[in-house]
């Protein structure tokens, strides 16, 4: 059975989690799912294991196939423990990033995060975006290399 870590930010009842949530929900017949998450909010149950740990705890992830985070954190996470060298790594874009940044802190900040985030994204093996739009917008942009990016489907 293939073995999956999701990586996420908490389990707080939020788009990104609701999208993680679904994928558990849908594939656990399939799927062995683990779930770790960095921050203690456990408002969404997932139907697998889930562990919390901090930014900083080194996990072994050696006994995953895949490993698929969501949102800035997770992504960074896993570059800054170099998971990407041992096991494939997935990223899901459920927005439009940089736009949200913008409104949520302000344009430099969100010019900050962009590069940061970008720069380091090229470790992570694929990205998925939630539709067709998104990923022709991260194409568009350059961003990313065309070949990693996917649509979910």
């Amino acid at each position: 059975m293939l073995k999956v870590a999701i990586l996420l930010p908490s389990l707080a009842r939020t788009g990104p989690i609701f999208v993680a949530h679904k994928i558990v929900e849908n594939l656990k017949h399939e799927v062995d799912f683990t779930v770790f998450y960095l921050d203690k909010i456990e408002h969404l149950p997932f139907d697998c294991k889930t562990v919390k740990i901090s930014f900083f705890e080194n996990i072994n992830f050696r006994e995953f196939d895949v490993i698929h985070s969501h949102m800035m954190r997770p992504d960074l996470y896993l570059i800054y423990h170099q998971a990407s060298l041992y096991t494939k790594t997935v990223t899901t874009f459920h927005q439009y990033i940089f736009q949200n940044f913008k409104y949520t802190h302000n344009a430099v900040i969100s010019f900050i995060i962009k590069k940061l985030w970008l720069f380091r994204i090229y470790k992570l093996n694929h990205i998925v975006c939630l539709s067709k739009g998104m990923k022709d917008y991260y194409n568009k942009k350059k961003f990313i290399p065309p070949f990693q990016i996917f649509i979910m489907a």
